[in-house]
């Protein structure tokens, strides 16, 4: 097969750093202005490829969701297409912001995450919110199986089954508080700026220091109540 002149760009696949790179994608494409490859998990293909739907200069394409094959399938692809292979990731979850040095392992400045970052369009908004919007003040909350976060003095909401990752946005621009721990949820909320001035926001935790030893920074750090 041919020598493709495009981008196969592989960096950290979890579903939350996938969407905190999406502005170093459109860097890359506009530094190099060749159509960019993005590796994915099949088990996250849905929400990456809704992510980039707009932009027809960005393709997701899957690969296994075992981590031991990752860079073999990788390697393949970048081999069998002739794909310019631009690869980062993660060195160290607890810098200031946590995913600092998937831009800087590139000499990219970090602050290409929020400047060039692009959410998708949301043409079903108006349904989402006839669906499932409370009729009243609520708390969006957001936990894990191992660390439960309650809430009892306002009406609960949780992200609701046959929404997408960034089908929630517009529950969480409504909401009156919001209660996360770290999660693909808290990387959204990181680039679309939320929580806003008008919300509350709530950070837990738990997971981030179980997890990694340390609390996972972020962008808008100051802008969460750190529980």
């Amino acid at each position: 097969m041919g020598k493709l002149n495009e981008i196969l760009f592989h960096s950290h696949l979890g579903l939350g750093d996938q969407i905190s790179v999406n502005g170093l994608v459109h860097y890359l494409h506009y530094l190099h202005n060749k159509p960019i490859n993005v590796v994915c998990k099949i088990k996250n293909f849905g929400n990456i490829d809704f992510l980039y739907k707009d932009f027809n200069y960005i393709n997701p394409i899957a690969i296994s969701n075992d981590p031991q094959l990752e860079q073999k399938e990788v390697n393949k692809l970048a081999s069998i297409y002739g794909y310019e292979l631009i690869q980062t990731t993660i060195t160290n979850p607890l810098d200031k912001p946590w995913d600092k040095t998937h831009f800087t392992n590139l000499d990219i400045d970090i602050n290409v995450k929020l400047w060039s970052s692009h959410l998708p369009s949301l043409p079903n908004e108006e349904l989402i919110l006839n669906n499932y919007l409370p009729n009243e003040a609520f708390a969006f909350v957001h936990d894990h199986p191992s660390y439960p976060i309650d809430v009892n003095h306002l009406k609960v909401l949780r992200n609701p089954e046959g929404l997408n990752v960034f089908e929630l946005l517009p529950l969480l621009e409504r909401a009156k508080e919001i209660h996360l721990t770290n999660s693909s949820i808290m990387c959204l909320c990181e680039i679309a700026g939320i929580p806003h001035k008008q919300q509350k926001g709530f950070y837990y935790t738990n997971r981030s220091i179980k997890e990694y030893g340390g609390v996972i920074q972020l962008s808008n750090q100051q802008d969460w109540n750190i529980i």
